[in-house]
């Protein structure tokens, strides 16, 4: 075969392939993306890790930033948050949606449990706790998920939280790998939903 032959025969395989992208890209894209999800609410954080690098590394619309990379960093450092949700973890999204930031200070959670810790304020007294009040009683919902029915059942949340700041202050703060490590049958409750209770060592 010729090297001529051989170049028309590769540009007509290029052309069949395009075709073949052009009609069913789309289709196997959103294919892949849903058989994704699935395997990752059912993996652990360490495979997922790896598994991040491996798809970063293949698909082009994929950032290289690995959003289960553990990094640590100076709280006294953060100074703004962003919250908006433009896809996947991992995903290149274009557009302006990430000039969007607020003061991390100003956030409700922030300033409550500011107050509630640093300044030793009733829970009852903290915008969270009122808002999430004021919440149920007037719609039966809080304000970001439906966790609680009842100020009771908040009552007994944020007393959990009060357990939880006592325990990092006396067992210090432990990374949700390492409570993988030391207590797996405890890290989840569903998957992708850590528990409350391995936010802190067990002793």
């Amino acid at each position: 075969m010729s090297r001529r032959t051989e170049r028309q025969n590769g540009r007509a395989a290029a052309r069949r392939y395009r075709n073949l992208v052009e009609v069913f890209g789309p289709h196997l894209r959103d294919a892949a993306s849903s058989v994704w999800r699935r395997t990752a609410e059912r993996l652990p954080p360490v495979v997922l890790r790896y598994l991040f690098e491996v798809r970063s590394a293949l698909f082009s619309g994929v950032s290289d930033a690995n959003p289960l990379r553990l990094m640590w960093v100076a709280p006294d450092r953060i100074e703004y948050y962003d919250r908006t949700h433009v896809g996947g973890f991992g995903q290149v999204v274009e557009g302006s949606w990430d000039e969007r930031t607020d003061r991390f200070e100003d956030e409700l959670v922030y300033r409550s449990i500011e107050r509630r810790y640093a300044d030793g304020v009733p829970w009852e007294e903290t915008e969270l706790y009122r808002e999430y009040r004021e919440r149920l009683r007037n719609e039966g919902s809080p304000l970001y998920a439906r966790r609680f029915d009842s100020v009771a059942e908040l009552d007994a949340y944020v007393e959990g939280i009060d357990r939880l700041y006592e325990r990092i202050t006396t067992e210090g703060y432990w990374s949700q790998r390492d409570l993988l490590r030391a207590r797996p049958d405890r890290a989840r409750d569903r998957p992708g939903t850590a528990t409350t209770s391995t936010s802190t060592r067990s002793s």
